[in-house]
C-alpha cells in the first residue's frame, strides 16, 4: 500500500468510527470536519436486525 498518498484514515465497527493518527511510520493529521461527516454518515446507516 502507498500509505503516504492517503490524506487520512479511520476505523469503524459496531461501536462507531475513530480516526487513525499513525500507521507504522506514517502520521496523519485528524481533519475534524471530515471525521464529523464520516460519523454522521455512519449514524444514518440503518441497523440490521439480527
Amino acid at each position: 500500500m502507498d500509505l503516504p498518498s492517503y490524506a487520512g484514515a479511520f476505523v469503524t465497527n459496531a461501536w462507531g468510527v475513530s480516526p487513525v493518527r499513525r500507521i507504522d511510520s506514517v502520521a496523519y493529521e485528524i481533519d475534524e470536519k471530515v471525521m464529523a461527516r464520516v460519523a454522521a454518515v455512519y449514524e444514518d446507516v440503518p441497523w440490521d436486525t439480527v
